[in-house]
């Protein structure tokens, strides 16, 4: 913004433009101005018990030197800069239930003319008309200059002095005075659609242009113009952009933090900000050292008094008994074991959100509450609370969203610290962050449900919540809104503290259900090593051994091993691989269930005396359900890493009976053991139990030790919204019998490539290594590539 040329003051006691001109014995005040802002509404607070209805806010002390002045026989003319009687929950109760008599506090103040201001552009459209209305009668215009309706909103600007209506004019101190006021051209964009729809924001630069020339047209000595300083470019520089034949005398800028008074070179127009919920007192002068414009002088109201105007009081015992009928009463399931702040009501009405909608996670801004706001009765929460910490009403909308919009959202959350976001949460920065939903590690491929305010979903607020792009849009849930969801979730009866009955936003019992099915290209090859004979065999049986020292059944060599992996033929094949898991996360224990179906075989053409005949390359059937107690590793603080308890059952089977081996294979394998989770996606176990194949005709059980490694599937590149991922399982397990030791290895490893939607490329390892006491070691290992359709879908609770 450029400033050269112009001269800012920001005092507490006021602000001279000049120290000659103020010294000048000619200078005569013409007029008048007294200008308020921000007031939003604050002129009383609830209390509803003690004998005590609304009390007078210490934000309304201003009313009492305000009125005092307005009284003078000057009339100075008194305007608000915008939002005078709203957002706040008492002041929208009366412009519910009384819009007359919130108007006869505005004209008893001595209110002349309100501009409109965002906050009432906000505010619930039927309650704004009735006070305009009000207002209207009592002589009072609410000024909307750069604003037009169409025929869906032309109830509104009827009660309005808007864009079609001309400039207001009033007579200060004898002297005619033009009155306008402009909202910033995107104040749609900031309020909820179905109050923008129906509006037209014309450029506010031509409207004060043509209101200041058609008020000058009009004799008006002097032009007073309301900007919002967050209009397009800031308020300075739409002063500088002004014509110079169509500038105002005093531009008066809201939202100001403390007092603003301010002129360029040129003299025209002076700038002047109220201070929040305050007032200032501007003075306009001529003097013989001006040739063109005015002298101005801009300084605090004097005279304030102990307490507020008579009309605030009045207004007070007009409402107040209503008030406390209606919103006043603690509410069935609002009792309150500890007193809470406003950051305490913002997480509270959060999750709230969160658990009515069903969301995993729930967006809500600061803004969204009231930041003065303090419970009317220590102990509990009443309507009144709700109504007056939550100034703005928004439907709520829900949208599906996926990991790396939550990240964003994370980002945004920890860099403005201007939302809260429970059930969301964040571990390391930048490339190296993570997020977590419900306590739980997210998953790329997975979505999850968030809700917010729709003013949030739209990109209010500076954009707080990410746009959804490709994501998909929001789905606005019903009638629900942010204030009625609070309002219902707490007049329900419990009891205790709703704090305490909430769920906990990072211990949720969070479902992921998994299918995969690939169609495969693959290669395998088997090496299953021919039985040799043991030195027991030679000595009591040495015809049942050859000349090599292989064992012979019926004249002929036999495999060492019966594996349902050895029992197979090298080949080149095509085949198919489903996979299914079905794994629950809690706070304090985890239960993962996982199945894998795969098959493979081919055609072979006869050789010699061998027919033609399907010839199998892979038959496996594996389930493996895994039940795991966190809560020793929970309750740890002490710095000791502790393992958590593990019991395991793993069960491997075939389709189909090779030749020869006389039983269906069906190896079951429970054990117990300890699990360490060595990285989010990294965990190993060691276990023991036993083995047995079921339907072997003489089963046996055998006893023995496992470890497992696994690499659940992690996302080692992204490109666009799409991932490449890796993970593995070996799992390995030794049988110790007085005859032999037996160990097995089963290894898989897996990476993938999305393509587009559920597709994905895929490539996968496959080992078996089996050994044994005096036997060579048996191997099968096939490599596959394929194309694999997956579904991810999450579920929460019971």
């Amino acid at each position: 913004m450029n400033r050269a040329g112009w001269l800012v003051c920001v005092a507490a006691l006021g602000c001279l433009p000049g120290r000659g001109a103020a010294q000048t014995p000619q200078i005569e005040t013409i007029a008048r101005v007294i200008v308020t802002g921000d007031v939003d509404g604050r002129f009383a607070n609830p209390v509803c018990g003690g004998g005590e209805t609304l009390v007078p806010s210490d934000d309304g002390a201003f009313s009492y030197a305000l009125m005092r002045h307005a009284s003078d026989p000057d009339h100075p003319l008194v305007i608000d800069t915008g939002g005078l009687l709203t957002p706040h929950g008492v002041a929208r109760f009366s412009a519910e239930r009384d819009p007359a008599a919130l108007a006869r506090l505005a004209h008893d103040l001595g209110y002349r003319a309100l501009a409109l201001g965002l906050n009432d552009l906000a505010a619930s459209r039927p309650q704004t008309i009735a006070v305009a209305r009000e207002l209207r009668q009592l002589g009072i215009p609410m000024l909307a200059s750069n604003l037009r309706c169409t025929e869906e909103a032309s109830a509104f600007c009827d009660q309005l002095v808007d864009a079609s209506d001309g400039v207001s004019t009033h007579y200060v101190n004898g002297r005619l005075t033009a009155v306008m006021s402009v909202l910033r051209q995107s104040a749609t964009n900031a309020i909820s659609p179905e109050r923008a729809r129906g509006i037209v924001i014309e450029d506010p630069i031509a409207t004060i242009e043509r209101f200041t020339r058609m008020a000058h047209e009009a004799g008006a000595e002097i032009v007073v113009a309301v900007v919002d300083d967050h209009v397009e470019g800031g308020a300075l520089n739409l002063a500088t952009e002004l014509a110079a034949d169509a500038r105002p005398d005093l531009l008066l800028v809201s939202g100001q933090d403390e007092l603003l008074f301010a002129r360029p070179q040129t003299v025209r127009p002076v700038l002047v900000g109220p201070p929040e919920r305050d007032g200032v007192e501007v003075r306009i002068r001529e003097s013989a050292e001006i040739r063109d414009g005015y002298e101005f002088l801009a300084q605090p109201l004097e005279g304030r008094g102990v307490s507020v105007a008579e009309p605030v009081l009045d207004w007070i015992d007009a409402i107040g008994d209503e008030y406390c009928d209606a919103w006043g009463a603690p509410l069935d399931g609002a009792e309150l074991d500890e007193p809470i702040d406003v950051d305490g009501m913002l997480n509270l009405v959060a999750r709230i959100l969160r658990e009515t909608s069903g969301a995993d996670v729930a967006v809500l801004n600061r803004q969204a509450l009231d930041t003065r706001w303090t419970p009317a009765q220590p102990g509990s929460l009443s309507a009144s609370d709700i109504y007056v910490a939550l100034e703005y009403d928004e439907p709520l909308q829900a949208a599906e969203v996926d990991e790396a919009w939550l990240k964003r959202l994370a980002e945004s959350a920890e860099l403005t610290g201007a939302i809260v976001t429970p059930g969301l949460t964040t571990s390391g920065t930048g490339a190296d962050r993570t997020v977590q939903v419900g306590g739980h590690s997210t998953d790329a491929h997975a979505r999850y449900r968030v809700v917010t305010i729709r003013f949030l979903a739209a990109g209010g607020d500076d954009a707080l919540v990410p746009g959804l792009g490709n994501l998909g849009a929001w789905e606005t849930l019903g009638e629900r809104s942010l204030r009625t969801a609070a309002l219902r979730y707490l007049e329900g009866a419990r009891d205790q503290d709703p704090r305490q009955s909430l769920p906990d936003d990072e211990g949720t019992l969070e479902w992921q259900f998994i299918a995969a099915a690939d169609l495969t290209f693959s290669g395998s090859s088997i090496g299953n090593p021919m039985q040799r004979c043991t030195d027991e065999m030679r000595t009591t049986d040495p015809d049942s051994c050859d000349a090599q020292g292989f064992v012979l059944v019926d004249g002929e060599r036999v495999p060492a091993y019966a594996s349902t992996q050895l029992s197979l033929a090298d080949v080149l094949t095509f085949g198919f691989n489903i996979t299914l898991a079905a794994n629950a996360a809690a706070p304090d224990w985890t239960w993962q269930n996982t199945s894998n179906l795969l098959y493979r075989s081919t055609w072979t053409e006869p050789t010699g005396s061998t027919g033609s005949a399907f010839v199998e390359a892979a038959d496996q059937i594996r389930a493996r359900s895994t039940l795991s107690w966190r809560g020793l590793r929970m309750q740890q603080d002490n710095g000791w890493y502790v393992p958590d308890p593990t019991a395991d059952v793993f069960v491997e089977s075939e389709f189909t009976e090779p030749v020869g081996r006389g039983y269906h294979w069906f190896l079951l394998r429970p054990t117990l053991g300890f699990r360490f989770q060595l990285a989010d996606k990294l965990q190993f176990q060691l276990s023991g139990g036993f083995q047995t194949q079921v339907f072997e005709p003489q089963p046996t059980v055998e006893a023995g030790l496992g470890a497992t490694l696994t690499l659940s599937p992690w996302d080692f590149m992204r490109l666009d919204s799409r991932y490449a991922r890796l993970g593995f399982t070996f799992d390995y397990f030794v049988t110790l019998t007085d005859e032999y030791a037996r160990g097995t290895l089963r290894g898989t490893l897996g990476a993938s490539f999305d393509l587009a939607g559920p597709l994905a490329i895929v490539f996968q390892g496959n080992l078996f290594l089996q050994h044994q006491s005096a036997q060579d070691v048996g191997a099968a290992v096939s490599v596959t590539a394929g194309i694999r359709l997956g579904y991810l879908g999450r579920a929460v609770g019971p």
